[in-house]
């Protein structure tokens, strides 16, 4: 006897009573709606913080662009350092050793503003007994000074450091203000060859230096 085998089809039956026409598209659902809701937000929220971003990094650039009057070029910071190894630094100068180094650096606005400088006298000695023995004297002449001057003990924010058998002594001049007729001998200041004025310009403070025997470099190399 012969067998019949039937197959029924895998969508027979269905959409009978709503067969859905040729062309047409079903409605999102309630989820689908939220879901692109959803990701609206997500895209307008990266927009808004891309702009936060643009915006404080267009705020810093502009706040580090300086000029100096010809627009656009920019302002740039000099720096000068002159040494010496022979010169003794007379505000502490009751110690005595063979072997020191003065180094005094200055940075500029360009070359023609001091921004700031610094004095670094540096004293070896054989022991570090010898150092702080040194440190101790050198100390209370150096706020004697200060204080003849009516300057507090902190002026220049100073600081005496023992580092192994060397004494050093470092001096900050943190602005400009800091250099005047009171203070020049602090920095080793001459008057300029002709006036009764202290150095303003980079040119200036070099050959004041140099004069004395220092030797010094700047970035205008």
């Amino acid at each position: 006897m012969e067998e019949k085998l039937y197959f029924t089809p895998a969508d027979y039956g269905r959409n009978k009573k709503h067969p859905e026409k040729p062309g047409s598209l079903s409605r999102p659902t309630k989820k689908e709606k939220l879901e692109v809701k959803h990701k609206t937000l997500k895209w307008l929220v990266f927009c808004f913080f891309v702009m936060i971003i643009t915006a404080v990094l267009f705020w810093l650039l502009h706040e580090k662009t300086t000029t100096n009057g010809q627009y656009p070029e920019n302002i740039k910071n000099e720096s000068l350092v002159c040494k010496s190894d022979s010169i003794i630094y007379e505000k502490i100068n009751q110690v005595k050793t063979d072997s020191k180094e003065l180094v005094i650096s200055m940075i500029f606005n360009g070359k023609e503003t001091l921004s700031s400088g610094s004095l670094k006298y540096t004293l070896k000695y054989s022991s570090y007994d010898e150092a702080h023995d040194a440190e101790a004297i050198s100390h209370a002449q150096f706020n004697l000074g200060l204080q003849e001057l009516g300057f507090d003990v902190s002026k220049f924010n100073n600081k005496f450091s023992i580092i192994d058998n060397e004494l050093v002594v470092v001096l900050n001049f943190s602005t400009k203000n800091e250099i005047n007729e009171t203070t020049r001998s602090y920095l080793l200041l001459n008057y300029n060859d002709g006036d009764n004025k202290l150095p303003s310009t980079l040119p200036e403070y070099r050959q004041n230096y140099e004069q004395q025997g220092f030797f010094c470099v700047s970035t205008t190399d």
